[in-house]
């Protein structure tokens, strides 16, 4: 009888072991799981932000090339900063109305 409950409890045991060691064992996976899952979506993140700044970059260059063509400034000028030409006259639309 004593051998009896002596192999229960070793089993007993040997279960609570092996239980208490997988629990270990998934809390580590899924703790795992969570930092590549926060990875993976900073790397997205970054990835869209990465093709914004690419886009950007394309507009500045393309910006830079049309600064290099004088009558391209000479016409930004007189648009931006309302510079006419001798004998040239401004009429302002106020935005509204066109």
């Amino acid at each position: 009888m004593k051998k009896k409950i002596k192999g229960s409890f070793k089993l007993f045991l040997s279960a609570l072991f092996f239980f208490v060691l997988s629990f270990f064992i998934v809390l580590n996976i899924y703790g795992s799981w969570q930092k590549i899952r926060k990875i993976k979506q900073e790397k997205d993140r970054t990835e869209k932000e990465i093709i914004k700044l690419k886009q950007k970059e394309e507009k500045l260059n393309s910006d830079v090339e049309k600064l290099k063509n004088p009558e391209y400034v000479a016409r930004y000028l007189r648009e931006k900063f309302l510079y006419s030409k001798e004998g040239e006259y401004i009429i302002r639309i106020p935005k509204g109305e066109a």
